[in-house]
């Protein structure tokens, strides 16, 4: 019996600690998209939705919303050779991002997730890098994307202003988020998640490796009970 349990219970054991934190999205814009979202008068614009995504069953959306000279400057955002741009035009500034639509809602209840960004390059300093998560029906049609960039209702988020240059990296968890900013958003239904980019006046930036930590599912807690169980049996059984 003991030649049978003790591997058993080492197998267990290690197989819950091998699940312990999977990384459950990595968003290194490896795949260009022709999608750009480019406006010349204010307000938003919303590029064509791209499945190109690391998870297949998410569907990403590119935003740009200008907000200042009404002029023939562009406010730009765009996926191409592995980064994430945007653009501010001459004496233009606005928010630019990406949201990440689900799918299916997710019950994030509790959850320890949490979100990173490396923002790779600007060519000057400042700017406010925000990450927000929604339970909004759309969160990628226009009506779904103002929502997020003014913080309506069903929206959560957390900001973070620098007044330095590139590089730097950005981070926080759900329950920052929550803690944050929150505008009546279900967590247990979340249909959409992303970040966004408040620019200074005429500045170019790029972003890389915008990542989302998770936790295992339900059957992998059960998992990890019985690793730990059969780890304190086998320190007694030493």
């Amino acid at each position: 019996m003991k030649l049978f349990f003790g591997p058993l219970i080492a197998s267990v054991a290690l197989s819950a600690v091998s699940f312990a934190a999977p990384l459950v999205f990595n968003e290194t814009f490896s795949t260009s998209s022709t999608a750009i979202a480019s406006t010349s008068t204010n307000g938003v614009y919303v590029a064509a939705p791209a499945q190109t995504t690391p998870t297949s069953a998410y569907t990403r959306t590119v935003f740009a919303k200008k907000t200042g000279n009404a002029g023939l400057g562009l406010m730009q955002a765009y996926v191409d050779t592995g980064e994430f741009t945007i653009s501010a035009g001459s004496s233009v500034f606005g928010i630019a991002g990406a949201v990440y639509d689900l799918g299916t809602a997710a019950d994030l209840t509790g959850s320890p997730a949490g979100f990173s960004i490396d923002w790779v390059f600007s060519d000057n300093p400042g700017g406010t890098l925000t990450f927000f998560i929604t339970s909004n029906a759309t969160p990628t049609d226009l009506t779904g994307i103002a929502n997020i960039v003014n913080g309506a209702s069903g929206v959560a988020w957390k900001s973070f202003t620098t007044l330095t240059s590139a590089p730097q990296s950005f981070s926080t968890t759900i329950s920052a988020i929550l803690a944050a900013n929150n505008n009546g958003v279900d967590i247990a239904n979340i249909t959409g998640f992303g970040f966004f980019w408040d620019t200074p006046m005429a500045q170019d930036s790029t972003f890389d490796n915008f990542a989302v930590t998770g936790v295992p599912e339900p059957g992998t807690y059960a998992l990890m009970g019985a690793g730990l169980a059969a780890l304190a049996l086998l320190r007694r059984r030493k």
